[in-house]
């Protein structure tokens, strides 16, 4: 009867022993998946905000290039009216001499401006806008028409003249770097402190699908720009103003 009793126990013990290795088993692969599930979770979400972020650092970029642009015109006008107002004084200038006296047209723009690059321009009447603005902008002799001050008016206005068409370029933008275009913002200027160069704000989303977990949510995502120049200096003295789309 012994050995019978023995194989009995040793069988009952297996069994005991086979249903603990099963139910730690269980618990095993349940560890394993909701663990591969979290790092799968995890990984997507870091690659996907990394990506909503190039989209507002694309957007940024597209934004501010084109009010760049913009303030570019802005410029060239207020260096083409500059030059149409110092020619007006030079012709001035001219006929208040005794008409035996009066100098030539190059010696009475030499008076003006001095020696130089924009001096030279002037005298052949060569002066083109589109290629010639810095040089007005930097020359001393219309140092009081274009400070930080007045550049930076001007910056806000083509901001504010031309928020459609610098909503369409960052949004444009966004697109194509497969963002949510249907909601953003953009500010400018963006904290704004006095000796800083203007700095612009952009604000996006970019929509994360998980289609196995049916999991969709909006990423968002925000880069700063400063539009500034390395040539002249620009103050902006207006409120923010906001873009939204």
């Amino acid at each position: 009867m012994k050995p019978i009793r023995m194989f009995k126990n040793t069988l009952s013990s297996l069994r005991n022993e086979t249903g603990s290795t099963s139910i730690l088993t269980v618990f095993t692969l349940g560890a394993v998946i909701i663990g591969s599930v979290c790092m799968f979770y995890y990984f997507t979400v870091f690659i996907e905000k990394r990506q909503a972020q190039n989209i507002a650092d694309t957007g940024a970029i597209a934004a501010v290039q084109t009010l760049r642009d913009e303030f570019q015109k802005k410029m060239e006008d207020a260096s083409e009216e500059s030059i149409s107002k110092l020619i007006e004084k030079i012709d001035k200038f001219i006929e208040s001499f005794p008409e035996e006296d009066r100098p030539t047209f190059e010696e009475a723009v030499e008076n003006f401006l001095g020696s130089g690059e924009l001096t030279e321009i002037v005298k052949s009447h060569s002066f083109k806008a589109k290629d010639h603005w810095l040089l007005v902008v930097k020359h001393s002799h219309f140092a009081s028409d274009y400070t930080a001050e007045k550049n930076g008016d001007k910056l806000m206005d083509a901001y504010l003249q031309n928020s459609e068409l610098i909503k369409y370029a960052a949004v444009t933008a966004i697109e194509q770097n497969k963002g949510n275009s249907l909601v953003g913002e953009i500010e400018f200027p963006f904290e704004n402190e006095s000796g800083e160069p203007p700095k612009l704000l952009l604000k996006a989303a970019r929509t994360m699908k998980i289609d196995g977990l049916s999991f969709e949510k909006d990423l968002d995502a925000a880069a700063v720009t400063s539009v500034s120049s390395k040539d002249f200096d620009i103050t902006v003295r207006a409120a923010p103003a906001r873009i939204s789309w």
